[in-house]
Order: structure tokens, then C-alpha cells, then sequence
């Protein structure tokens, strides 16, 4: 069973929830107060933000960081779209950023 460390009201803290949801994957939610938070996120983590989730021996922190362990883990129900298109091709900096006729510089 998984365990989400999280603050109940927080953007983060949902997007990890919604993942874990749409993947219907099992966990337990562990709500923590802000402040009060970092004596329990100092012992599972290195960094004291939320959410962190707890998968048996593994610990994964930050929101993004847990949707990119359950699409590795859990590939079925892909939360991102395959990366198919071939990378843009890009002019130089200095191309794009001119400046305009009337500018002076400082």
C-alpha cells in the first residue's frame, strides 16, 4: 500500500492525488499541518516540501517526480501523451531577439 504525505489544500498535493486516482492505484492519504510538517518530511525525505509518496522501500517527493515514477512503474493509463514529434528545429537567440528600427540601446 502506498502512502501520500500531503497538505490537504494544495495544488501539488491534488495533482498527485488525481494522478494516483486516474490510475487507480490504492493509497493511504497522510495529511499534514503546514510548519509542523517537517518533522515528519526530514525523516522520509531530503527537502521538506509535500507531496511525498512512500512505496514500500522507495520515496518519491514533489509532484512531478511522482507522476514520472507511476508512469515508469504503472505504464498502463499514460497521464503524458508519447513524445512523437521530432524536436522543432530553432534559429539562433540572436536572430530572433533584434532590436526594433527606432531602439537604443543602453
Amino acid at each position: 500500500m502506498f502512502e501520500l504525505y500531503d497538505f490537504r489544500f494544495s495544488h501539488y498535493s491534488e495533482k498527485a492525488r488525481w494522478a494516483l486516482d486516474f490510475k487507480e492505484i490504492a493509497y493511504a492519504p497522510r495529511h499534514l499541518l503546514p510548519g509542523f510538517h517537517m518533522r515528519t518530511t526530514r525523516k522520509l525525505a531530503p527537502r521538506t516540501c509535500v507531496p511525498i509518496l512512500k512505496a514500500d522501500a522507495v520515496v518519491v517527493q514533489d509532484s512531478t517526480e511522482i507522476i514520472n515514477f507511476l508512469e515508469r512503474t504503472f505504464p498502463h493509463r499514460s497521464l503524458t501523451p508519447p513524445d512523437r514529434a521530432p524536436p522543432a528545429r530553432r534559429e539562433p537567440a540572436g536572430r530572433a531577439i533584434r532590436p526594433s528600427p527606432g531602439h537604443r540601446g543602453r
